[in-house]
């Protein structure tokens, strides 16, 4: 359900908007018919394999990383907004613990290019949000990096 209204939500934005795909992930590019004001975002979309019935959006802006979870079984709706742990891991490297921000259901960071420092020529990530109930994602990261190039450069034009 909660895809179904993103998907309602997000798609007039796509009337507007440009997508370039890179393997797993997309860059959009959106530009605002009135205001010409140009909004540059990739992305990619974890989806369970197990039976927990959960997913997730990975987003990163010009100047933030947001991920969205959704799932049935949500281990992170008793967080209040604020600040929440994260660690996590690409490949073998050691895993990172920051604080990101919860608001509603959503967690961000403006630590980008830390994170992309981390993630850049890695094949896989997974991230963990909360300390005393934990959800884990793992995203994909085929494309990545040729995704992170475009949107760089749209995010300076």
């Amino acid at each position: 359900m909660k895809k179904l209204l993103l998907v309602i939500l997000f798609f007039p934005l796509s009337l507007f908007a440009k997508e370039i795909s890179y393997n797993d992930w997309t860059v959009n590019i959106n530009i605002d018919p009135i205001t010409d004001k140009k909004t540059v975002s990739m992305n990619s979309v974890y989806v369970s394999d197990s039976t927990s019935i959960s997913s997730a959006f990975f987003t990163v802006g010009c100047d933030s990383v947001i991920i969205i979870p959704f799932s049935v079984h949500n281990n992170l709706k008793d967080y209040e907004d604020g600040l929440i742990k994260v660690i996590f891991r690409a490949d073998k490297k050691a895993p990172v613990e920051m604080e990101w921000e919860k608001k509603g259901a959503v967690f961000m960071t403006n630590q980008k290019q830390m994170l992309h420092q981390q993630i850049q020529n890695s094949k896989k990530f997974i991230i963990r949000f909360g300390d005393k109930s934990t959800s884990d994602f793992r995203f994909p990261l085929l494309g990545y990096k040729k995704a992170y190039e475009q949107l760089e450069k749209e995010c300076v034009n």
